[in-house]
């Protein structure tokens, strides 16, 4: 949970769409507070008085566009509001220092997803600060340690080549627990016989073979120290630099960057993800249909489009409430989804209509696997809280199998689909 009063912008010249921003935030569990803004003149204000956790701007404004006042944000997400959802419109709100855009339909579902969307975004953000402010302190404790360095307060240690101690500073004696006069002039190996079996006894003898400097990491109690092992003309000098916190914030960087990756990978994956269904939503579609056109270029192999709509669904909603509505897109989306092949895919295309790519696939195999789809839906007993409702689909297919644009293909489906509601719906027409 994202602790606090969670502080919002609203920037939409829409009053239908105030409202609803309004009713989404009275239902939702987080603590917000918001302004709203209905023109960028209002926004640059509000901008310039205040501060806010997030910032969400509708693309269209009376006054101007989203991107007339993205750059008076800094260091606060924004999400972009817009109905025109297409490819070159993600891109620029996204170079333009959006954090997320979302794409208006006729019925507001994008407010479905706003709560979680805001609530990621402002995560990613403080997860992001956090790493920064991981960074700065690992640099400051490095600089720390250097100057306890040369100023010889860390743990210094002179043995001589029969490892007899001849020199120990008091950082050192407070390390090991023992008085300067206990250690001075006694053998190493005589007050710690295990440190035969450690790293730092190791490293000490390649510097008495080889004459050549070692450094070491290692750790005594709870403390870590980075320890430099020199030659000199009497033995060896160690000198320890403790890097405890240096540790720590290296840990708690590795931390940050995983939960970061994490975030990212959430953030990813709701973009291309229809949040009812959790079925591919038009984005992730129409990438894989660009894709198996590439693919038609090189191999000229064929597939199939289909374009389903649940007959009468607003009657639905109507007569049995929009859960009940919610039901059926879940149900009819997982019904669907077990009819098809591994290598076909099922999107959520908008409202209540579902557009399938199937690969590698002639206009017989396309019929085949739409009339598949129709006779599971037709035999699926869909139950709502101990009420049956019927429920039947039309589906209209179209293959590609010459250069053709991706909406003249989708368009050729949708034609099918028009016929089939003008037969009298509950079936399936090939264009």
């Amino acid at each position: 949970m994202i602790e606090n009063r969670v502080s919002i912008l609203l920037v939409e010249d829409d009053v239908i769409d105030q409202m609803a921003f309004k009713r989404m935030i009275s239902l939702d569990e987080p603590d917000y507070e918001y302004s709203i803004a209905g023109s960028t003149a209002e926004a640059r204000k509000l901008l310039a008085n205040n501060t806010y956790d997030i910032v969400i701007i509708d693309y269209n404004l009376g006054d101007g566009t989203a991107f007339d006042i993205v750059n008076l944000i800094v260091d606060t997400p924004i999400i972009i509001v817009t109905g025109m959802g297409d490819e070159e419109m993600a891109v620029r709100a996204l170079k333009a220092g959006a954090f997320h855009y979302l794409v208006k339909d006729n019925d507001r579902n994008y407010l479905k997803v706003l709560p979680s969307t805001i609530m990621k975004a402002i995560r990613h953000y403080r997860i992001e600060r956090e790493r920064k402010q991981a960074v700065n302190d690992l640099r400051k404790s490095e600089i720390k340690h250097r100057l306890l360095l040369s100023c010889f307060l860390s743990p210094v240690l002179g043995l001589k080549d029969d490892m007899t101690i001849f020199y120990c500073n008091r950082a050192y004696a407070d390390l090991v627990g023992k008085q300067i006069e206990e250690l001075e002039d006694a053998n190493l190996l005589e007050l710690f016989p295990n440190i035969k079996r450690s790293n730092y006894y190791s490293a000490i003898k390649k510097v008495l073979e080889t004459g050549k400097k070692q450094e070491i990491e290692g750790k005594y109690g709870d403390k870590y120290f980075f320890t430099q092992i020199n030659k000199t003309p009497w033995g060896t000098l160690s000198i320890a630099k403790d890097i405890t916190e240096l540790k720590r914030a290296e840990n708690e960087l590795k931390k940050k960057n995983l939960e970061l990756e994490k975030a990212k990978r959430e953030l990813y994956y709701l973009s291309r993800t229809d949040p009812l269904t959790k079925l591919p939503n038009r984005r992730e579609i129409l990438e894989k249909i660009q894709y198996e056109i590439y693919r038609f270029e090189r191999s000229k192999e064929p597939f199939v489009l289909i374009i389903g709509d649940i007959d009468d669904f607003k009657k639905i909603n109507d007569t049995y409430g929009h859960n009940a509505g919610d039901y059926i897109l879940e149900k009819i989306s997982d019904v669907m989804q077990k009819s098809l092949r591994k290598q076909d895919v099922l999107s959520r295309w908008g409202g209540e209509e579902f557009l399938f790519m199937l690969p590698g696939t002639n206009i017989p195999g396309g019929k085949k696997v739409a009339e598949n789809v129709l006779k599971k839906i037709n035999d699926f007993n869909f139950m709502f809280e101990g009420t049956t409702i019927e429920v039947t689909m039309t589906l209209g297919v179209s293959i590609f199998d010459k250069i053709m644009s991706i909406d003249e293909c989708i368009k050729q489906a949708d034609d099918a689909l028009y016929k089939g509601k003008k037969s009298g719906k509950n079936c399936v027409v090939v264009n």
